[in-house]
């Protein structure tokens, strides 16, 4: 009795599964991912802190194409007022596996960088393909990603900061091509000054400081920016060159400099500094008082010999007494007179020929015969007949300097 309820009751259960059987659906396999698709990555950690603006972001393009005979390609950046952006390298055509299945990869990676802050929108790119069906007719076929949000901050508050440089990292150096501070008469000493940035805009790198002071004649040579891709991003260089020289000889401080940038790796700003240097004629410092006092440490006799000067000058001056000391020198006198004049000569040939290195280094001879403080109107001359020679300026250019020269150093202006 109890078999036969077994059998009837299987026997039940498999008439109501057949009449079942049309309802009930069997598991389905995986739906098979389109032939075609572009994603775009941004390269960034989890939990990184959203980026500042300027900051450099990462993003990597890739496109997946499965069994496409691609004639021509073309994938587009796209423009946007929201991003500037640097290509690193050329795109990469690979081979990879997907769900099983064989896909061309192309990837392209970027460097973009905000130009403002809040929310922004990388758009979406865009391949456009020209493919080969297979009756071998080309036809054309677009690709498009989806566009990617992102949060970005606007630059830390520092009032004290007057340039947003932000940058993975940053390395400089700073160097003369002598010793500032113990220049000859009319040599130039050249400070040239290179700056490496990993990760940074180009635009953002800041121009060349200002090196200028009363005292001093320089010259800016042309900046030179260079942008190097690398897989961590661009690396920036630029260089500045000045050539400076000390138009009275005494010795000066050029201040130092500091350039404030942020390290977006540490997430910490930090500082670039330019050191000051003294620059100078070298035997100016040796008519120091300091170096003078030197020499009377320790030295009685000597000592003995200032107190006695000390003591003649201060007689000569409560008795109303003069002290004159005649010391004729007619043949030195003569030389000095003569060498005035020739170097006069010099300077006239030199201006009626309009011949710029010669009157440079006949107008410098005239000063040095002269043994006198030069006048404003002679250094003015002389910093722009530098300024001239520097820049390769051609005659032509340089008609109001020779003006000012004959003026400031022969007393007449027309051509004699």
């Amino acid at each position: 009795m109890v078999r036969f309820s077994v059998v009837i009751g299987a026997w039940a259960l498999l008439f109501v599964l057949l009449l079942m059987g049309p309802w009930i659906e069997a598991p389905r396999a995986a739906e098979p991912r389109e032939d075609a698709w572009i994603e775009t990555i941004i390269d960034r950690e989890a939990g990184a802190p959203p980026p500042y603006q300027g900051e450099m972001i990462l993003v990597t393009v890739k496109g997946y194409y499965h069994n496409l005979r691609i004639g021509k390609e073309t994938l587009s950046t796209p423009s946007t007022a929201s991003f500037d952006w640097v290509q690193l390298g050329r795109d990469s055509w690979t081979d990879t596996m997907v769900d099983g299945r064989k896909y061309t990869l192309v990837t392209r990676k970027l460097a973009m960088f905000p130009r403002a802050s809040g929310k922004l929108t990388i758009e979406p790119f865009l391949h456009h393909l020209t493919l080969i069906g297979e009756d071998g007719k080309w036809f054309t076929r677009n690709i498009t990603s989806s566009p990617v949000t992102l949060e970005v901050l606007p630059p830390p508050p520092d009032p004290s900061r007057s340039w947003w440089l932000p940058a993975r990292s940053i390395t400089y150096s700073d160097v003369w091509d002598r010793d500032p501070a113990t220049l000859k008469d009319s040599e130039t000493a050249t400070r040239t000054v290179t700056i490496t940035a990993l990760g940074a805009n180009p635009q953002t790198l800041p121009p060349a400081p200002a090196m200028r002071e009363r005292w001093l004649i320089t010259f800016n040579e042309p900046e030179q920016r260079t942008v190097q891709p690398t897989e961590a991003g661009p690396e920036t260089t630029v260089t500045w060159i000045w050539r400076l020289r000390p138009i009275t000889g005494e010795p000066g401080v050029i201040p130092e400099v500091r350039i404030p940038w942020f390290d977006t790796k540490d997430r910490v700003p930090k500082e670039i500094v330019l050191a000051a240097a003294s620059i100078g004629n070298v035997g100016f410092g040796n008519n120091t008082t300091a170096h003078w006092v030197n020499h009377f440490e320790g030295a009685l006799p000597l000592t003995l010999v200032a107190l006695t000067g000390v003591l003649l000058g201060l007689w000569l001056t409560l008795y109303e007494r003069t002290l004159v000391i005649r010391l004729p020198d007619p043949i030195g006198w003569g030389k000095d007179i003569y060498r005035t004049w020739s170097h006069r000569q010099a300077l006239r040939k030199a201006l009626v020929s309009k011949d710029p290195t010669g009157i440079h280094r006949a107008a410098w001879r005239l000063l040095a015969s002269q043994k006198r403080t030069p006048t404003c109107a002679m250094i003015q001359a002389m910093a722009d007949l530098d300024r001239t020679l520097h820049a390769r300026s051609s005659p032509q250019d340089g008609v109001d300097f020779y003006k000012a020269i004959r003026k400031a150093f022969l007393g007449y202006t027309k051509v004699r």
